[in-house]
C-alpha cells in the first residue's frame, strides 16, 4: 500500500520513527546516542516542557546553540507543538541576537553555556520579550537547566495530539536574510524542498526536522 505523502514536518518525522526506531538517529563525539524511538520521546517530553513554559501554536522559540543534538531536539519538540523553533548563529552579535529575538517575540531562548552571557546582556537589557533561558548544559541561577523544562511538564499534555493539529500552512521555521530581518517557512514549503531531493534525504542525513533549514542562516547586518 502507497503511504500518503506527509502534510506536515511532524508526519515526516512520524513516519520515520514508525520505519527507523531501533537505528540510530542522533549522536555526538562523546556518548550522547539516540535510537529514532530515543529521538521521538525526548522530543515529546521536550515539547511538554516548552508547554508547561506556556509555549503554544504560533509561538516563536529561540535557539543559540552549536552543531549538537540538543539543537534537533528543541527544534523538534518546538514543531510538535506546533511553535515556530529558530536557530541564532553562532558568530551573532548581541544586537543581531537582540534583533533576531525581538523581531520574533520569542520568551524563550535554548542555549548553551558558550552564549549564556551574551543572552543575560540581552534579556537584562529589557529591549525584547525574552523572559526565559534554558541551558543544555551545565547549569546557572539565571536559566533553567534542560532537566528543569522537561520537569515543566504539564499532567495529561500528549504532544502527539499537538502535532496531529499542526497545518501545511504553519510556519516551521524562520530564516533570516541579509538585512537581518526574518522571513517564516512554512512546513509545506520545507517539505517541498525536501521532496525534491532524495527520498526524504536531506532529512534523514542530518536527522533534522527542519531539513535544509535545520541549522542556521548566515549573520546579517543589524
Amino acid at each position: 500500500m502507497v503511504m500518503p505523502s506527509p502534510r506536515t514536518l511532524c508526519d515526516l518525522f512520524d513516519r520515520t520513527v514508525a520505519e527507523r526506531g531501533p537505528q540510530l538517529a542522533l549522536r555526538d563525539d562523546g556518548s550522547f546516542v539516540l535510537t529514532w524511538s530515543e529521538y521521538a520521546a525526548q522530543a515529546n517530553a521536550a515539547a511538554a516542557g516548552l508547554a508547561g513554559l506556556g509555549v503554544g501554536r504560533g509561538d516563536t522559540v529561540a535557539c543559540w546553540l552549536v552543531d549538537r543534538p540538543e539543537l534537533d531536539l528543541a527544534h523538534a519538540g518546538a514543531l510538535r507543538l506546533g511553535a515556530v523553533p529558530f536557530s541564532l548563529h553562532p558568530t551573532f552579535t548581541r544586537a543581531q541576537a537582540a534583533h533576531a529575538i525581538a523581531e520574533a517575540a520569542a520568551r524563550v531562548l535554548i542555549t548553551e553555556p558558550a552564549f549564556l552571557g551574551a543572552a543575560l546582556v540581552v534579556r537584562g537589557a529589557g529591549r525584547t520579550p525574552l523572559r526565559i533561558i534554558v541551558l543544555v548544559e551545565g547549569a546557572d541561577a539565571c536559566a533553567l537547566t534542560w532537566a528543569e523544562l522537561l520537569d515543566c511538564a504539564p499532567a495529561g499534555l500528549d504532544p502527539d495530539v499537538a502535532a496531529r493539529a499542526v497545518q501545511p500552512h504553519d510556519a516551521a521555521t524562520l530564516i533570516h536574510g541579509a538585512d537581518g530581518n526574518a522571513v517564516a517557512i512554512t512546513h509545506r514549503q520545507i517539505l517541498g524542498l525536501i521532496a525534491r531531493g532524495d527520498e526524504y534525504g536531506p532529512m534523514i542525513r542530518s536527522q533534522s526536522l527542519l531539513g535544509p533549514y535545520g541549522r542556521w542562516q548566515g549573520p546579517g547586518p543589524v
